[in-house]
């Protein structure tokens, strides 16, 4: 079992889906779905830019506006179309009462006659537009003939995709759905694994345009940085944790802030520790064998006064009696108060497939009650290092939230990279590391605990 929290959030699926999304691979969710995404790839040309914005047409507004919302739940971009185009659709194409913003509505006529090509040619050449998609729930009688024939036309003449389709069971009528694949559309059973296809190619279109491999600039040497953290992990048995004093030296060494603390073997030495960082304090048992302070108990914050801090101090060590009889107890941390901020959590596991997995997620309790982490594996930039943190769930509370000021994503970023570059250098001696939390506050960052646990089977590298 993990001993951080890095390591107990971190699967083996969990890591193959993060380097996945990190090297541009495309995942399926089943057989179906990996049968019409391949297809898809197969029968479609790189996207010219990032990011392409998707245009909806149909031939009902009910089925435009759904296939819309759920083209918008996956994340994709649905961006209005030109006013001249929308004018053009309206002059004498499309009826003047239907919405040609995106989702474009014909209303079905137009599709039987030579409007049909007209808007989709005006569909296709939009500025905004780098794909179009094009739900048909089932055989529409005299329209399928012309509709399908205009929308092969129309894929010919553009780079663009054509994303279309084909509802009707398999087996009631393949004669248009089977033309739709001769004439090379990337053509869908269903709307779920249409969206999943769009999205995979939208994704794939931003990996391509901003990816550069990391390996050409990764380190060759370890820090000298590193002697300093194999010294420190010396001093534990191979496969046992360091404890909080002993971490937070580990980040030191790698220019991570860590709280100011002072680690106290008597009350009298925690009173003056106190008077010197100054009121209020926060006290805890420093122990490799006790990890998670807080449930045990092992934990004050708020110490106010010289006469608090020494019964705390008594407080403290009787409870860490209680909790483990045979734990070493290295003394007492006293430690400064920091306030305001997000917690974060930044942290390091091994894979037995990938070695050292790098985490970022919100710290605190919320770590494990929520699980909203992301994680890439080494060697990433400092923009990898953004998108993990964009990825969370809460990336929000970041960028101030009911009226907390934005805080320094700089600075969360930073401490990544330095654990990254951790994890490089002393891959074969840490097998964990939690920093959690880290607060991240609106100038700077600062860890308030650390794990780091020994790897069983060390290295001389």
């Amino acid at each position: 079992m993990a001993l951080a929290h890095t390591g107990h959030l971190t699967g083996s699926d969990t890591v193959i889906s993060s380097v996945f999304r990190q090297y541009g691979v495309t995942r399926a969710e089943g057989l179906d779905d990996l049968l019409e995404t391949a297809a898809m790839f197969a029968r479609t040309q790189p996207a010219s830019r990032p990011d392409p914005g998707v245009c909806v047409y149909s031939i009902s507004g009910g089925t435009g506006a759904h296939m819309a919302d759920l083209l918008a739940a996956a994340g994709l971009r649905i961006p209005p179309l030109a006013r001249a185009t929308q004018r053009a659709l309206h002059d004498g194409l499309v009826p003047g009462y239907l919405r040609v913003s995106n989702p474009v509505d014909c209303g079905g006529g137009p599709v039987a006659d030579a409007r049909g090509r007209k808007i989709l040619d005006l569909l296709v050449a939009d500025p905004a537009v780098g794909a179009l998609v094009v739900p048909i729930t089932g055989s529409l009688g005299s329209y399928d003939e012309p509709f399908v024939r205009d929308l092969v036309a129309v894929a010919a003449t553009t780079p663009k995709p054509v994303f279309v389709v084909w509802g009707s069971p398999p087996g009631t009528d393949d004669t248009w759905y089977r033309a739709l694949l001769d004439g090379g559309l990337p053509v869908f059973r269903t709307f779920g694994n249409c969206v999943r296809a769009v999205r995979a190619y939208a994704d794939y279109a931003t990996f391509t345009h901003r990816y550069s491999s990391p390996f050409a600039d990764v380190a060759r040497e370890p820090r000298p940085a590193a002697r300093k953290v194999r010294r420190i992990l010396d001093t534990a048995e191979p496969g046992i944790a360091l404890s909080e004093h002993a971490s937070k030296a580990v980040l030191r060494a790698y220019g991570i802030r860590v709280s100011k603390d002072v680690l106290c073997e008597s009350a009298t030495a925690a009173a003056r520790a106190a008077g010197e960082l100054g009121y209020p304090v926060v006290m805890k048992v420093s122990s490799p064998d006790l990890l998670h302070k807080s449930d045990a108990g092992l934990v004050r914050l708020g110490v106010g006064s010289a006469r608090e801090v020494r019964t705390a101090y008594d407080e403290l060590l009787t409870a860490a009696r209680r909790a483990d009889r045979k734990a070493r107890v290295e003394g007492v941390l006293v430690c400064e108060t920091v306030t305001g901020g997000v917690e974060t959590v930044v942290g390091v596991s091994h894979d037995e497939l990938f070695g050292p997995v790098v985490m970022v997620g919100l710290g605190g309790v919320l770590v494990e009650v929520l699980g909203d982490v992301s994680f890439r594996v080494p060697p990433f930039d400092e923009a990898e290092a953004e998108r993990m943190v964009r990825e969370l769930a809460g990336a929000a509370l970041l960028d101030g939230a009911r009226g907390a000021p934005p805080v320094d994503t700089g600075a969360l970023v930073d401490v990544i990279m330095k654990v990254q570059r951790l994890s490089l250098d002393c891959a074969g001696e840490i097998a964990e590391l939690d920093v959690n939390p880290l607060v991240v506050r609106p100038r700077g960052a600062v860890a308030l605990d650390a794990l780091v646990i020994r790897n069983k089977e060390t290295s001389s590298v």
